[in-house]
């Protein structure tokens, strides 16, 4: 659980290779493709970018590049 986000309106869940996004107020779910991301990750949200933090290693990408994606959800 400690894994779980809230963010902008939606939860974010990170599992391995992808991250499942649930918008509660659309009920609907969306999962976003990120070779980066485990089951251990932690998301957060830093200004402009979603960082993914892994027992192991770190990595951050741009919100807008994932708002994108997000569109249709």
């Amino acid at each position: 659980i400690s894994q779980i986000k809230f963010y902008n309106d939606l939860i974010w869940v990170p599992m391995d290779c992808k991250i499942t996004v649930f918008s509660y107020e659309e009920k609907s779910v969306q999962d976003l493709v990120c070779p980066y991301v485990e089951k251990k990750s932690r998301l957060v949200f830093d200004g402009d970018y979603l960082r993914i933090l892994n027992p192991k290693s770190a990595y951050k990408v741009k919100l807008k590049k994932v708002k994108k994606e997000l569109e249709n959800i």
